[in-house]
Formats: C-alpha cells, sequence, structure tokens
C-alpha cells in the first residue's frame, strides 16, 4: 500500500502477522496459528472445499481494549524518540505514511507523538476513537489519535487517523499500516506498484479492487475508512456505496497475505472519474467462512 499526501492529508493502515509458517521472513514456529500465504502461493483459502477452522470472535469491547493498547504502546514509542516505534512491525510490513507507502524501515514520520515536518514539536497525542473486531488470532482496528502541536508558526491541533491489524502470532505486531490525515479525493501524479507486492489475482486482490463486491461481502460489524468518514456495523455497507467508487482497478499488483483464519490485501489503486484518475490507497482484511467465501471485516480507500 501506498501513503500519499492530499494537502494535509495523511492516512496510516496497521496490519500485524500472525503464525507465518514456511513464509519468509515471517517464519516463526511459533505455533499460536496456521501458515501465512502470499497470493499465487498455490494455497488459495477460498478455493478449498474444507470448513475454516472455528476462531473465537472478541467482543467488541475486548477488541477495542486490545486495540487501544497497541496504539497507546506505539504513541509511547514514538514519544520516546528512540526507535523502538519501528520494532512494532514485521520487517516487510508495508506502511501508508503522508508522503510514501515503504517498509516501516523507511518511514520518517508517524504522526504520533513523534512530532512533524517543518520543525513541529507533538506535544501531546490521545487516543480519541476507536473502532475495533477481532478473533483469537487478530485485531483490527480504525483509531483517530487527537494531536496538539507547536511549530514555527504556533500551536496547533490535528487527528491522526490510524488503521491497523496485529495478530497474536507475531507478538501483536504490525503486518500493515496506514497513518493520515482526512482529505478529498482528488487527482495525482502517476502511480506505482505497492512495495512487496505478490500477485493480481489472489482472492483479496481481486476483491479490493472491485469495492461494489467488498459492499457485497461485508461482515455484520465491518468497519470502512474512507477519505473523510469512517463507520462500523449497519451503515458501513450503505456508507461504503455513497462513496462511489467505481470504476477502480488495482494499479499492477497488490500485496496480498491469508492464513487459516485471516488474510489482507493492499494495493495502489486508480479510481476513474470522467476527466480524471484519482490515485488512492487501499487495504481490505477479512475472514474465511466455512463455505469457502471471504467475510471483510475491514476495507479502506483513501486518497493518496
Amino acid at each position: 500500500m501506498q501513503i500519499s499526501q492530499h494537502g494535509n492529508s495523511l492516512i496510516v493502515t496497521f496490519v500485524v502477522g500472525i503464525a507465518l509458517v514456511g513464509c519468509s521472513p515471517h517464519e516463526k514456529g511459533s505455533g499460536a496459528g496456521s501458515s501465512m500465504s502470499t497470493a499465487g502461493s498455490g494455497s488459495d483459502l477460498d478455493s478449498s472445499n474444507s470448513p475454516a477452522p472455528a476462531t473465537a470472535t472478541m467482543s467488541l469491547a475486548a477488541a477495542e481494549a486490545k486495540a487501544r493498547g497497541i496504539l497507546q504502546r506505539q504513541i509511547d514509542a514514538t514519544k520516546a524518540h528512540d526507535g523502538s516505534m519501528k520494532t512494532m512491525f514485521t520487517p516487510d510490513a508495508v506502511v501508508f505514511t503522508h508522503d510514501k507507502a515503504t517498509t516501516v524501515d523507511g518511514v520518517t514520520f508517524f504522526g504520533l507523538a513523534d512530532g512533524g515536518p517543518d520543525g513541529v514539536q507533538t506535544d501531546k497525542a490521545t487516543i480519541a476513537k476507536v473502532l475495533a473486531g477481532g478473533n483469537a488470532n487478530v485485531v483490527w482496528f480504525y483509531a483517530e489519535v487527537a494531536t496538539e502541536s507547536t511549530g514555527p508558526d504556533g500551536k496547533g491541533t490535528g487527528t491522526t487517523r490510524v488503521v491497523e491489524v496485529a495478530t497474536a502470532a507475531e507478538q501483536w505486531r504490525v503486518v500493515a499500516a496506514s497513518f493520515g490525515e482526512a482529505g478529498e479525493l482528488a487527482p495525482a501524479g502517476d502511480n506505482r506498484e505497492i512495495e512487496n507486492a505478490t500477485a493480481a489475482d489472489g482472492p483479496l486482490a481481486k476483491l479490493l479492487g472491485a469495492p461494489d463486491l467488498v459492499g457485497a461481502q461485508l461482515a455484520a460489524n465491518a468497519i470502512v475508512v474512507g477519505p473523510k468518514a469512517a463507520t462500523q456495523g449497519a451503515r458501513s455497507r450503505d456508507t461504503l456505496a455513497s462513496w462511489k467508487l467505481e470504476p477502480m482497478n488495482v494499479y499492477k499488483r497488490a500485496r496480498e497475505m491469508r492464513t487459516a483464519t485471516w488474510g489482507f490485501a493492499q494495493a495502489n489503486l486508480d479510481h476513474h472519474d470522467k476527466k480524471y484518475t484519482d490515485r488512492l490507497a487501499g487495504m481490505i482484511v477479512a475472514v474465511p467462512e466455512a463455505d469457502g467465501r471471504w467475510s471483510v471485516v475491514l476495507a479502506q480507500y483513501v486518497g493518496q
């Protein structure tokens, strides 16, 4: 996934990986989950006739508590300025930030308590809102972090929007992420393929590029995150449809990973308007159903 800026807009999305057996460089052998596969690896879960493994669902309250704990540790780490923030991601995690989508070692600014460009210093960062879900193996969430800062032009405030997915097998480290502010979609420069791309034809990659199909496969408590709004639950399908994102396509290839109990896809996207092409960063998180279908639990479409 790529992070781009619409004016002052910055978007971040996180995903943390679980039990990545046989999937370098995540090979942990932790026994906490099942092996992860990348698109094109020959292990598409949606084509299997066997039922998905039973996985205990977290209550929304438990998922929110887990999400708040993960995010607060990240805020504390960025405030410390000691490099510990980057240890909270897996080495191949792709992070959308204010100016690019990159692996975590290339991130220069998260927008939490780590200050900002042009000499801006963050004085305070507070978790203001969390929408979350999860099961025994994974937690996904959207959050808003309110910041107060001091810079060359004086005092200021802002809100960093965070989307993350974290998993137990990676000790709740992040495998994919996005940090940014709300902003309108707008045409941008040339698009580019996301880093660590896997394949163009994985089941989740194909779903990501078709927002109308995503809407049809949203779970009951799904979270949707758009350029300016985010919601969870009964209104999610209508909210996603209201953004009118079709027609859309994944630019070249996506980054897709799947396990027996969860999966995600990230990509840079092209949204074709009447006269212009908007560039978007997109991600979906999904869990497999017993009949082999993927149920989307989080969908994010934001401007670059």
